[in-house]
C-alpha cells in the first residue's frame, strides 16, 4: 500500500499548530484495565477543551463503564474482533468528523481507519508500522517500563495540547467514574443483602485473573485474610459472570471467617457501584484492580517482580497513600508468587486497616 502524505510531515511531537474545529476522538479499544488506565489522559483532554466534544472510542465491552467517566462527551463501541475493537464502516455514520484524533496503543487496523477518515491531527506512540498512519508521533519506548502506563497515556493527551500550543494543567487525580444516582443508602442496602455491619471495614478480595500475571492462590488469599481479620473487618469475595467456582473455592477455604460471595452478574456499571462500598480491594493485577482505583478505593495488588509487569508500570490510579503493592522479594524468580510472605502481608494491611477505623 502507497501511504500519500495529506501534509508535511513534523516527525515530532512538539510541532506546534492549533487545531481545527470539531470532536477530538480518544482511542482505547482493548483491556479493561488498559482502558482505565487510560482515563487521567481522557481527563487531561476535557479540561483543557471544556467547550470542544471529546469522543472516546473504546471496545464494546469497556464502552459502559466509559460512559461513567464525566470527561467524555461520547462513546464509541466498537465491535470486538480477535480481542479488541474495531472501527467499522458504521462507526463514522452520521458523525462529524474529529479535529484530532490521539491513540494511545498503536494498532494498525485502527490506525489505517482513522487515516483513511483523513482526521488533520492523528497522533499515536512511534511504534510499530502502525505509526505510519499519524502525522504526529511521540517516542515512548514503553518496554523500559519507567513510570506507570497512565503517565505513557497522560503523555500522548500532554502532546496534543503542546501541539495546539498550550501548555498541560495539572494531571487528573481519581476517581475518575461517576454516577448520577448513588445515595447513601446503597451502601446500607448492600451490607443488608451480604450480612455486612455497617459499621466495620469491608474488605473485598478478587481471585479471579483476567490478564496475564499471575495472581495468588485461594490459599495465599486465606493467608492474607486470616492476618488482616485481626483488624475486626469483614470479607467480600468478589466473581465476575464465569469466576464464581473459583470464588466458590475461596470461600471454602476462608470459611472460618465467614465471607460472603457477591456474583457479579448485571455488567461493568452494576459492578463499579458496588465495588464503592469497598474499604480496601485486594487482587492479582487485574481489570478490577484498576476499576477499584479508579473509583478511589485502597487497592491492594500483588504482581511479579518485573518491570514490564511490574507495580511502577501497573500502578492503579488509587491515591498514593492508599495504594499497596506487594511482589515476590528480590531474589526469587520474577513469577514465583508463592514466594510471597502472605501472612506478613495480612499484618500491614490489617494494622492499615486499624488505624483507618480509629
Amino acid at each position: 500500500m502507497r501511504i500519500a502524505a495529506d501534509r508535511p510531515e513534523p516527525g515530532t511531537s512538539n510541532f506546534v499548530e492549533g487545531l481545527p474545529d470539531g470532536p477530538i476522538l480518544l482511542l482505547r479499544p482493548d483491556r479493561l484495565g488498559d482502558v482505565l488506565l487510560s482515563l487521567p489522559a481522557f481527563a487531561a483532554v476535557k479540561q483543557h477543551w471544556p467547550n470542544r466534544p471529546v469522543v472516546a472510542a473504546v471496545s464494546s465491552y469497556t464502552a459502559p463503564i466509559v460512559v461513567a467517566c464525566p470527561f467524555i462527551d461520547d462513546v464509541w463501541a466498537l465491535p470486538v474482533v480477535d480481542g479488541r475493537g474495531r472501527f467499522s464502516p458504521d462507526t463514522w455514520h452520521d458523525k462529524p468528523r474529529p479535529a484530532a484524533a490521539v491513540s494511545y496503543f498503536s494498532d494498525f487496523p485502527n490506525a489505517l481507519a482513522i487515516w483513511r477518515q483523513r482526521i488533520p491531527r492523528r497522533l499515536g506512540p512511534a511504534s510499530k508500522l502502525a505509526q505510519i498512519f499519524y502525522n504526529h508521533r511521540v517516542r515512548q519506548r514503553r518496554s523500559q517500563s519507567i513510570k506507570p502506563e497512565w503517565a505513557y497515556n497522560l503523555d500522548l493527551s500532554h502532546a496534543l495540547i503542546r501541539l495546539a500550543g498550550d501548555e498541560p494543567g495539572p494531571a487528573p487525580g481519581a476517581p475518575l467514574l461517576h454516577f448520577d444516582d448513588v445515595t447513601d443508602d446503597d451502601r446500607v442496602a448492600f451490607g443488608r443483602e451480604h450480612g455486612l455491619p455497617p459499621e466495620r471495614n469491608w474488605v473485598f478480595i478478587h481471585p479471579g485473573s483476567g490478564g496475564s500475571a499471575p495472581a495468588p492462590t485461594p490459599a495465599d488469599y486465606t493467608r492474607v485474610a486470616d492476618s488482616i481479620a485481626e483488624s475486626g473487618c469483614r470479607f467480600v469475595i468478589t466473581a465476575g459472570p464465569n469466576e464464581l467456582p473459583l470464588a466458590e473455592q475461596l470461600a471454602g477455604t476462608m470459611q472460618h471467617l465467614s465471607p460472603t460471595v457477591y456474583h457479579s452478574q448485571g455488567g461493568l456499571v452494576d459492578f463499579a457501584r458496588n465495588l464503592r462500598h469497598a474499604d480496601l480491594f485486594i487482587s492479582g493485577s487485574t481489570g478490577p484492580a484498576h476499576l477499584a482505583g479508579a473509583l478511589a478505593r485502597p487497592t491492594a495488588t500483588f504482581y511479579p517482580n518485573l518491570p514490564t509487569a511490574g507495580p511502577l508500570r501497573w500502578q492503579t490510579l488509587a491515591p498514593e497513600a492508599r495504594r499497596f503493592a506487594f511482589t515476590p522479594p528480590d531474589g526469587a524468580a520474577p513469577f514465583d508468587m508463592t514466594a510471597i510472605d502472605y501472612a506478613a502481608v495480612g499484618r500491614e494491611l490489617g494494622v492499615w486497616l486499624a488505624g483507618r477505623a480509629g
